[in-house]
């Protein structure tokens, strides 16, 4: 907001200095002569230098809001993405990220047909997921030994460290 209003204020002084610098430099100095009951003289030279320094601050206020209001946006952007993501984020990376299982692993989880649940300890619960995808989410360090899981094997929410096949 700050920098906002400074580029405003940027602008507006290239604005009031660039009309002061056309009038001194067109020889109306009297106007500002008698408005400031002070008598002064500005050379004609010296009058397209106002105005030159007046187009700068005045480009250069623009630019400033123009950047500003850009950075806005992408922080916007940015934090509706932020705000978009969900636990499935984490199992979706953790399938990119890892290689194939090996195929002792592939059979071990071929033959165990177990459906797994994590939970994140605010109720919010993730699942049903494999026991590949659980392995992978082990190994990325996503759940750790004191996670709630549930599985299809089991009666009740225990960590993971109860399930052996996980946490190894």
């Amino acid at each position: 907001m700050l920098t906002r209003l400074f580029a405003l204020i940027m602008v507006i002084g290239g604005l009031v200095l660039g009309v002061f610098g056309v009038f001194m430099f067109l020889g109306y100095q009297s106007i500002f002569q008698e408005a400031l009951h002070y008598r002064f003289v500005v050379p004609k030279a010296h009058a397209g230098v106002i105005c030159l320094g007046a187009l700068i601050l005045l480009v250069s206020g623009l630019i400033l809001d123009s950047l500003v209001a850009e950075i806005r946006k992408s922080e916007q952007r940015l934090s509706e993405q932020i705000s978009n993501l969900s636990l499935t984020t984490s199992v979706e990376a953790a399938k990119q990220a890892m290689p194939e299982p090996s195929v002792a692993i592939a059979s071990h989880a071929v033959q165990k047909s177990v459906e797994y649940f994590y939970g994140d300890g605010l109720g919010n619960r993730t699942g049903p997921l494999d026991y590949v995808t659980m392995r992978r989410l082990v190994q990325l360090k996503k759940i750790g030994p004191e996670t709630p899981v549930f599985s299809s094997d089991s009666a009740n929410w225990l960590t993971l460290a109860d399930f052996p096949e996980l946490a190894s």
